[in-house]
């Protein structure tokens, strides 16, 4: 009965549709509309929150910021000394890696360009799990020093300016006028800082970041961004109260740096964020309400 009803409404339709072109011109286009919309939401939805980051065990993986929440300064990274105070003193994570952008002239055989080079510290790409599709990688603090003339190249770089990524390896490129030689050259598809992480830009090669002693003493200069992963059965809450902790010995053991201008509390705070919610944080409620308003 049920079936045979729906028959008749379907016909219905069908000959009202013929009847009148006009009506049915505006449904076809309007459901067009409509579809191609959601297609477009759903493929921005799908690359933005679902598909997965090119990390290994993403979930894992957390960007730390240090904040004066008081004095209303957010998300600045960290200073030298902090990270290395990171990294020395907690035992939260596995690995606990530093970086920061900066924007270079490449030189060489070829009319220079404007790259943007990632500086690392050791232990990123390790930290990463990224392994090299040719040569080698610098993965250990001690080689850094050593390899400050070394460089990484994206995949996209390295077949841009010598053809391809295995010819790359060995070849020497200007960086600055200073120059280099290209040790190892990444796999297509790896991005790293991820392309929609705030405060960074996806660097198309990675140099050494040694922590010259000098550096160690800007406890004020917040020129670094820092990633780290979980230790495995460490969870979020636990790592965020380790870093709660050693923010107020900060607080303590350097007073001037960690209080505000006239001695007053800054609102000093170490924060643990899941690099997934760095990447998605600040458009993820904009696109859920978009994708709502479409699906309605």
């Amino acid at each position: 009965m049920l079936m045979e009803q729906l028959i008749q409404d379907l016909r219905f339709a069908f000959r009202t549709l013929r009847r009148q072109p006009s009506v049915t011109t505006t449904i076809v286009i309007t459901l067009a509309f409509g579809i191609g919309a959601a297609s477009s939401i759903f493929s921005v939805v799908n690359a933005v929150l679902i598909r997965p980051l090119p990390y290994s065990d993403p979930s894992r993986l957390v960007i730390i910021d240090g904040n004066f929440l008081k004095l209303d300064m957010k998300q600045l990274g960290a200073s030298p000394p902090e990270f290395v105070e990171y990294r020395d003193q907690t035992k939260s994570f596995e690995e606990i890696a530093a970086f920061n952008n900066v924007r270079q002239n490449l030189g060489g055989s070829e009319k220079p360009r404007r790259v943007t080079a990632a500086q690392i510290t050791g232990g990123l790409f390790r930290l990463l799990r990224a392994e090299p599709a040719f040569g080698r990688l610098f993965v250990r603090s001690a080689e850094l020093e050593a390899a400050r003339n070394s460089v990484v190249l994206g995949a996209g770089l390295a077949a841009q300016r010598f053809g391809s990524m295995s010819s790359a390896v060995g070849q020497q490129v200007l960086l600055d006028g200073v120059t280099h030689t290209v040790v190892g050259v990444m796999p297509e598809g790896f991005e790293f800082p991820h392309p929609d992480l705030q405060f960074a830009e996806r660097a198309d090669l990675f140099l050494p970041l040694p922590l010259a002693p000098e550096m160690l003493e800007q406890r004020s200069r917040y020129n670094l961004r820092v990633i780290a992963r979980l230790s495995p059965g460490v969870s979020l809450d636990q790592a965020r109260s380790e870093m709660d902790a050693l923010a107020g010995s900060f607080i303590q053991q350097y007073p001037r740096s960690y209080l505000g201008p006239g001695g007053e509390d800054g609102g000093w705070r170490i924060t643990v964020v899941p690099l997934s919610d760095q990447i998605t944080g600040s458009v993820k409620p904009a696109l859920l309400i978009l994708m709502g308003a479409v699906v309605l």
